[in-house]
């Protein structure tokens, strides 16, 4: 493919926390993925260079990139986005291409009226009231895109990334992100019309914090309700030696699970293994 449809506003949206490089990453992988139409290499060296990843701190972003946005299969890093879009584009390619062979599309024939009846305009044609239907149609997909391309809305499933949560920790010590992510949601989901469509959901989640009161008080972990909020569950992590909750590598409920296990100092969580655990967390899908 030597060309792709790329929306602004769904693009903003879900890469909106990712750095320079992170994002510039991003780019040249989807180029890579559409202009061979197939998935991407499974050695990351050749993820590297189609990247042009020289020093470390770009190699990390091709790896969190590829670790967010791609599945590691027998193919290679695959991505189902990206899949779909192959998939629609490959008959209308196909279609051009056959018509290229045979010398450009057929030409439409004119119909001719029949001998007998008048026409009030020689030069009209019937094929005239298809074009202006054409033309309409195309001006509707056209309105359609500068929709999407103005923002997209806070999808219904949202929840707050970390890099999110440690930036509001950062700026504002003094607020509970957890509870002002709750605030956030429950105010957007709720807006109707055009407030609540955003380019920049990352931009409107800082200015949120910026302006919030000071009204949800971070408040240490208490040791009898630490695994009751996702901070705490981290907190406790941390003591234990182990690392934080990443998105991308493992569902929360199994996380939490592993933490309260180690805490316990048992093997396996009560009940149920770490395997049916992780049977039970849905797989994760593709991202873009």
């Amino acid at each position: 493919m030597n060309f792709y449809k790329r929306f602004i506003g769904d693009i903003q949206a879900k890469t909106g926390n990712l750095s320079l490089a992170e994002f510039g990453a991003y780019d040249r992988l989807l180029d890579h993925y559409f202009s061979t139409e197939e998935a991407l290499p499974s050695e990351v060296d050749d993820c590297y260079r189609i990247c042009r990843a020289m020093d470390k701190e770009e190699r990390k972003a091709v790896d969190k990139v590829l670790a967010r946005f791609f599945t590691l299969t027998s193919e290679g890093w695959k991505q189902g986005k990206a899949d779909e879009v192959i998939a629609d584009a490959l008959p209308k390619i196909a279609a051009a291409r056959n018509n290229g062979a045979k010398g450009g599309r057929p030409r439409k024939e004119t119909q001719q009226k029949p001998s007998g009846f008048s026409n009030d305009n020689p030069d009209e044609t019937q094929d005239e009231p298809k074009a202006k239907a054409s033309q309409s149609q195309s001006q509707k997909l056209s309105s359609l895109r500068s929709e999407s391309a103005r923002g997209t809305r806070l999808p219904a499933d949202w929840t707050l990334p970390e890099e999110w949560a440690e930036w509001c920790r950062t700026a504002r010590p003094d607020l509970d992100p957890d509870k002002v992510a709750a605030k956030f949601a429950d105010y957007w989901h709720g807006v109707s019309g055009k407030g609540g469509v955003k380019l920049d959901w990352l931009a409107t989640w800082r200015n949120w914090v910026r302006d919030e009161r000071a009204q949800f008080k971070a408040q240490p972990a208490d040791v009898s309700e630490w695994h009751e909020t996702r901070r705490g569950v981290e907190s406790k992590a941390k003591a234990l030696g182990m690392g934080p909750w990443v998105e991308s590598e493992e569902q929360y409920p199994v996380y939490k699970a592993r933490v309260m296990t180690a805490e316990k100092g048992e093997k396996n969580p009560p009940g149920l293994t770490l395997d049916q655990l992780m049977r039970m967390a849905p797989q994760q899908g593709a991202r873009q």
